[in-house]
């Protein structure tokens, strides 16, 4: 889904998601400048002190914290009824059946969706993002293209009795390219270029160091961050991961979390925007939770404050392996067009897909048979065949 999908922990600014993301996906003030370059914010597409649109190459995070955000950056997260939810969320569920029955799961049974990981394995993730902005200000149009592809990398370093789980976010390896049209396009490639291009740099200093530590819950709220490389404050509707429900779920239905978020009127007034990220269990196939994601902007909002949430604005689908207790692969979208955001003659249409996929698990020894004995208590037991996320990584 989403992190990023993610700004707080995305790549030097990634990143979320949660799809992904997680906590989305850090580099992304790292990369600010260069965006603004880019898209030709200031006098060239904003004339008039307009306000910049350097807010729309935003990239989209799910919720998941990867690197997706670079690649804008740089060119310019027991079958009882569920419990209640923690403060600042809602979970909602409205008993409709998902449309068609999944190969094992069925309305009526209820599944428990927990994170689970094992002190000392390495989870890592393929993530791909490419967004296309075009913006047309006064009959002047400009369009950017980036993409991005990264490996993000989350590595155990806790298990607490309470459930909590540590961890170690960083960023292995990123490819970056932005490009006009009719123009050249940039690249830097962390693994073959020794000193990375102009507007790069920063990027290329968050590669292959920790950039935060984390401490989730089991339903993958965060209970601790601790930032290790300079990065933007960390927001609570881009976090690193997708929160689950806070108890059992039953196919069709639905739960979200609420936030409110800040944005800036013309007038340069800060005001609190009230959002939502809607998700809905719409089946389980052969261990696999899908789950589709939508983030909703709630309050009356006009295009001048829209623009600025637009990279927000994602549809997913998410899928998590039950009984490993993991994220296996996520998509989010934005498809977005704004009218009359900087002018009644002004539009922009942003453009954006993240996809993450798990890669095959670094786990230590003996760790596997632990894992399989923590996932004992899931609505569908864990047996000698391949795992969901081992056959997910495969295909």
């Amino acid at each position: 889904m989403v992190d990023a999908l993610q700004r707080p922990e995305s790549f030097a600014a990634a990143a979320p998601s949660w799809g992904g993301s997680g906590d989305s996906r850090t580099c992304r003030a790292t990369c600010a400048d260069s965006r603004r370059r880019s898209l030709g914010v200031g006098a060239a597409v904003c004339r008039g002190g307009r306000a910049s649109i350097a807010a729309v190459a935003g990239t989209l995070i799910a919720f998941c914290g990867t690197t997706a955000a670079n690649a804008a950056e740089a060119a310019a997260s027991s079958p009882a009824e569920p419990s209640a939810p923690a403060t600042g969320g809602s979970l909602s569920a409205n008993g409709s059946a998902a449309n068609g029955s999944a190969a094992n799961g069925s309305a009526g049974e209820a599944y428990r969706l927990v994170y689970r990981f094992a002190h000392g394995e390495t989870l890592r993730y393929r993530v791909v993002h490419s967004a296309n902005v075009r913006t047309t200000i006064d009959g002047n149009t400009q369009q950017v293209e980036s993409q991005t592809e990264s490996t993000k990398v989350w590595k155990v370093t806790d298990v607490l009795p309470s459930g909590e789980m540590e961890f170690v976010h960083l960023v292995e390896a990123v490819k970056m390219v932005n490009q006009k049209p009719g123009g050249k396009p940039h690249r830097f490639d962390s693994t073959t270029d020794a000193t990375p291009p102009p507007g790069f740099e920063r990027a290329a200093h968050a590669v292959g160091i920790p950039l935060s530590v984390l401490r989730i819950r089991p339903n993958g709220e965060i209970a601790h961050r601790e930032q290790k490389h300079p990065q933007p404050p960390a927001t609570a509707d881009m976090p690193l991961t997708l929160q689950l429900p806070d108890g059992p779920i039953r196919l069709g239905e639905k739960w979200d979390r609420t936030y409110d978020v800040e944005a800036q009127r013309k007038s340069g007034t800060q005001i609190q925007v009230r959002t939502r990220r809607l998700c809905k269990l719409t089946a389980v196939d052969h261990g696999l939770a899908h789950i589709d994601v939508t983030y909703q902007i709630l309050s009356p909002v006009d295009a001048y404050v829209r623009s600025q949430l637009v990279e927000r604005l994602t549809t997913g689908k998410v899928r998590f392996d039950i009984a490993a207790g993991r994220i296996v692969s996520q998509t989010h979208d934005v498809d977005a067009r704004i009218l009359g955001f900087a002018g009644n003659s002004s539009s922009m249409h942003f453009l954006a897909r993240t996809e993450e996929r798990m890669l095959p698990v670094d786990k230590p020894q003996g760790q596997e048979e632990k894992v399989a004995a923590a996932a004992g208590n899931s609505a569908l037991p864990r047996d000698a065949a391949p795992s969901a996320t081992e056959l997910a990584a495969s295909r």
